[in-house]
């Protein structure tokens, strides 16, 4: 291209001395250029073509000469470029460097009463945001980017970006409306249309995997189906543009999708290819992104030396970068992995900043479900007294989540204390009766509250469960309800 041989050539002359281009159908031109390479994922080949009027990351802009309309321009692209690669290698304070870009460009597009642009860089702001882990600021940002994009590339990018922030805050049917309204309209999606494309139906299949987890039965297949789908649409776009980060992050997507469904053979093959690309694209943010779902199925698969080397590359990569509540999680699946593995200090550490990077970022929800974890896992060794108490607190925090792993956490902490409140003094009929207890639980929740479902899956009729739970469980019914209620 022509402005990356001009680069190029700058540099062996010195790029300071390489005369900008001051013409604004040329900016204007250069402007497209570095869309058609973000739309691609190769940002550093956009820092290349931004290279006479900037830096990178740290240096300030070079617009001397320039009129109003060219400097927002280029402010909008530097902004753009600035918090992507910022956040792909973890660059401290990029964010904030990149809001400060984005901000100059958008007063400028509104003193120019061009509103489209306008909504374009209150859009990259939101993502900034986000990325940051600021999330109302990110959905003030983007909501307005919404209300003001006319052009459909636009407002369907700011409606898949304000899904991403409804996701991050677990708020998943929202993320599936936006997302919908998005792929409606975009309908049979032109080439330069793809990659947008892409990002809609990526975070569609996100939206409908989420919302899955939190049913039952057909409809959570048919979610799943929807999940499945979506995200092999979006993998199909990303591929179609030769987007290689989006490749690697669908591919993720898909691989804890089937993480999700317990299908982990299936999960970890789409992981291992996603993270030998992104180590090949060396990507810090994806790979971090890739090592962390890894654990997770390590974990499951109770594999836990190898959980603790992914959770660990996921944590210090992630601790690079600006406190997030991804970092929150990464630490949550190393402290259980240490705790797993038998490392006690290991995990109490790891617990410990999971639950101050999450307080950092003011989430009660990601800080209360660290501390619901390691409740479980050093279930025995807390004092009961305490132990009631705490778990009285993160239940309020928690209690009506529609996040899968939170419930069945939730649902876990539950079955164990109240399996502890009947063991004050042990004996045999009174641990038959506890373990008696836990299998009618199991199999009333898995059958959704239905007794017959539940004596057909213990092997017994519906009037013998009936009358062991009259006679020997009384109490057990509200607990159920209140159980399945949240599930």
């Amino acid at each position: 291209m022509k402005y990356q041989n001009e680069y190029k050539s700058g540099l062996k002359r010195g790029a300071k001395n390489l005369a900008p281009v001051r013409f604004r159908s040329e900016i204007e031109e250069l402007s497209s250029e570095i869309l058609e390479l973000e739309d691609q994922g190769r940002t550093e080949d956009a820092l290349q073509l931004l290279a006479p009027y900037w830096a990178g990351i740290g240096s300030d802009p070079s617009l001397d000469g320039l009129g109003e309309r060219e400097q927002a321009l280029l402010l909008f692209k530097i902004g753009s470029v600035c918090s992507a690669l910022g956040s792909a290698h973890q660059v401290e304070d990029s964010q904030s460097e990149a809001r400060s870009y984005l901000s100059q460009a958008d007063r400028l597009f509104i003193k120019l009463r061009d509103s489209e642009n306008a909504s374009a860089a209150k859009n990259k702001i939101g993502v900034s945001y986000w990325r940051s882990g600021k999330l109302e600021e990110a959905e003030k940002f983007l909501e307005r980017a919404v209300a003001g994009a006319m052009k459909l590339r636009n407002r369907t990018v700011a409606l898949a970006n304000l899904a991403i922030v409804s996701s991050t805050k677990q708020d998943h049917y929202r993320a599936y409306q936006l997302c919908g309204m998005a792929i409606e309209e975009l309908g049979e999606s032109e080439l330069q249309l793809r990659f947008p494309s892409g990002i809609c139906h990526m975070e569609y299949g996100l939206a409908c995997k989420n919302i899955a987890k939190t049913l039952k039965g057909r409809q959570r297949e048919e979610y799943f189906d929807k999940a499945i789908l979506a995200l092999d649409e979006g993998l199909y776009n990303f591929e179609q543009v030769n987007n290689l980060q989006c490749v690697v992050s669908t591919q993720n997507n898909l691989g804890y999708l089937f993480y999700s469904l317990g299908d982990y053979e299936r999960a970890l093959e789409y992981l291992e290819r996603a993270y030998n690309l992104g180590h090949e694209l060396g990507e810090k943010r994806l790979i971090a992104d890739v090592s962390d779902t890894l654990a997770r199925c390590f974990i499951k698969t109770r594999r836990y030396p190898d959980a603790i080397r992914f959770s660990g590359e996921a944590v210090s990569l992630l601790r690079n970068f600006e406190h997030s509540l991804q970092l929150s999680e990464a630490l949550r699946n190393q402290a259980v992995a240490f705790a797993r593995n038998g490392e006690r200090a290991r995990a109490l550490e790891a617990f410990e900043e999971a639950r101050g990077v999450a307080n950092f970022v003011n989430s009660e929800i990601y800080a209360s479900h660290a501390d619901c974890l390691y409740l479980i896992e050093y279930f025995d060794e807390i004092n009961p007294a305490e132990r009631q108490k705490a778990v009285m607190v993160v239940s309020s925090s928690l209690i009506g989540s529609q996040d899968d792993e939170v419930i069945e956490t939730l649902r876990v902490l539950y079955l164990k204390l109240q399996t502890a409140s009947r063991r004050e003094e042990f004996s045999l009929d009174d641990a038959l009766l506890d373990y008696e207890r836990l299998l009618i639980s199991e199999a009333v929740y898995e059958a959704e509250g239905n007794q017959t479902k539940a004596a057909k899956l213990l092997g017994i009729s519906r009037q013998r469960l009936k009358s062991r739970i009259d006679a020997k469980h009384p109490d057990l019914d509200n607990e159920l309800q209140h159980l399945i209620r949240y599930a």
